[in-house]
């Protein structure tokens, strides 16, 4: 099982724990996580050891990207790719 399956099955444990408001409150992060696991488990050559969903998570709500399509996926991995070898 991948780092980004393990890290998607915890966050979704997690979120199950809360309260059906609190649920309801982060449903767009559910979203999210569930789009770029589904992205990885598609492009498993894109996973690298500085990927995390959490941290795609961060970059995506820094910067101005989407998620809505493949296209806007795979712009948002390799800009925070970019990103990571930017700043190494």
């Amino acid at each position: 099982m991948s780092l980004i399956k393990k890290e998607y099955n915890e966050f979704i444990r997690k979120t199950l724990t809360l309260s059906k408001d609190k649920i309801i409150k982060e449903a767009f992060k559910i979203y999210f996580y569930t789009e770029i696991k589904e992205y990885f488990e598609n492009n498993p050559n894109e996973i690298n050891k500085d990927i995390t969903i959490l941290s795609l998570f961060h970059f995506y709500l820094k910067y101005d990207y989407a998620i809505g399509t493949i296209e806007a996926i795979e712009d948002l991995v390799k800009g925070y790719k970019d990103w990571v070898w930017l700043r190494s």
